[in-house]
């Protein structure tokens, strides 16, 4: 009897520490899955509170972050229920270690048969019982049942708690009427004007030449915008539009260079004078060029051929939706490229060449409707989007 003893009490040990571990497992699996799920909550308010977010973009956030919310929770509650079975039956051996510690310290132990305890044994051990007068029959413990609640419910809420705050809130964006940000521009600059500031434009560059609304008898209407040569090694002058700020935008304009030669094109999705994309054509060295300026610093994502006449008007529109950007030359698409470098909202207008002349006829923007794709969900819930 007194090695069946030990042997039982050492198995309980174990029993025990096993417990303990499965439930900690419970209680951790609870803090990281209310966690990662009010989380993610907070990340998606956030981003619709961020500014310049337009109503789409941050609808799709939303919607990107509930779905990511609730396969968390889903997760989370496939693991605690595995955890589950192994408590139940960890628990139900502890019960049963336990009876027969009890009854091995019992005074009426040398009238019980103990079969030895085997680790891995199916079924609970054997108690013969060989004077059953000295036991009392009612006094039975109850055998303990499977845990319950914990983390395997209170995710699963959270996540629904999001899902009704997300389908109340992208409600209520979808039936919002679109700011002046979403809506489309064009100017022909015969707007009754003596100043381009006057039309909402900024010019955020100094140095790179005065923007000058003149009567250009070639232009539309008889007027254009132009921009006057600057400093020779100046940084190149841009004339962006207060009113349009937009992610996926359709722009376009027609553009020629003076008599000396050079380029004009269009920027879009600008943020400051450092980070911005490009489109331009260059009579100099006949090609269309899409590049993205990223720290100040230009970066070509595509060049294409197109031969041009000098005082020729050319036709110029860029085309942006998420990282897919289109450049088009006189109505014809020349380049096609892929960058997620700044697919987030920005300004949007017209760019020059310091050193040069260039004139500009008119500027269309035509926001276009936005759609968040799955690779974008990992910057935005890093906060970088």
């Amino acid at each position: 009897m007194a090695i069946e003893r030990t042997r039982i009490a050492e198995a309980r040990r174990v029993c025990q520490l096993q417990v303990q571990r499965l439930e900690r497992r419970h209680r951790v699996l609870e803090l990281v899955s209310l966690a990662g799920v009010l989380g993610l909550a907070v990340r998606a308010l956030l981003g619709l509170a961020a500014p310049g977010l337009a109503p789409g973009r941050a609808g799709a956030h939303l919607t990107i972050a509930l779905g990511v919310g609730f396969a968390v929770s889903l997760a989370g509650l496939l693991l605690a229920r595995r955890w589950r079975a192994q408590l139940a039956e960890e628990r139900a051996r502890l019960f049963w270690l336990e009876l027969l510690l009890d009854a091995a310290d019992h005074e009426t132990a040398p009238a019980l048969a103990i079969s030895p305890y085997r680790d891995g044994a199916d079924g609970p051990p054997v108690v013969v019982v060989r004077r059953p007068e000295l036991f009392d029959a009612r006094l039975q413990p109850e055998r303990p049942r499977a845990p319950r609640g914990g983390p395997v419910w209170r995710p699963l809420v959270a996540s629904l708690a999001m899902v009704g705050l997300g389908v109340f809130v992208i409600g209520s964006l979808r039936d919002a009427e679109p700011d002046a940000a979403a809506r489309s521009h064009r100017w022909t600059f015969t707007e009754p004007a003596t100043d381009f500031a006057e039309l909402g434009f900024v010019a955020p560059i100094p140095g790179g030449g005065a923007w000058v609304l003149t009567d250009h008898a070639p232009a539309t209407g008889g007027r254009a915008l132009v921009n006057h040569a600057g400093d020779a090694d100046g940084r190149p002058a841009l004339a962006v539009a207060q009113a349009a700020r937009s992610r996926d935008v359709r722009a376009s304009t027609r553009c020629k260079v003076g008599e000396t030669g050079s380029a004009c094109g269009l920027v879009f999705r600008f943020h400051d004078e450092a980070n911005h994309y490009v489109a331009h054509i260059d009579s100099t060295t006949d090609r269309i060029a899409l590049e993205v300026v990223l720290g100040g610093m230009p970066r070509t994502l595509a060049s294409v051929p197109a031969p041009s006449d000098h005082g020729v008007w050319q036709e110029l529109a860029i085309e942006a939706r998420s990282s897919r950007l289109a450049v088009m030359w006189n109505g014809r698409k020349v380049i096609e490229a892929h960058d997620a470098t700044l697919a987030v909202p920005g300004g949007v207008g017209l760019w020059a060449p310091s050193a040069t002349v260039a004139i500009f006829d008119e500027l269309a923007i035509e926001p276009l409707s936005s759609s968040a794709h799955p690779v974008e969900l990992l910057p935005f819930l890093l906060g970088r989007g």
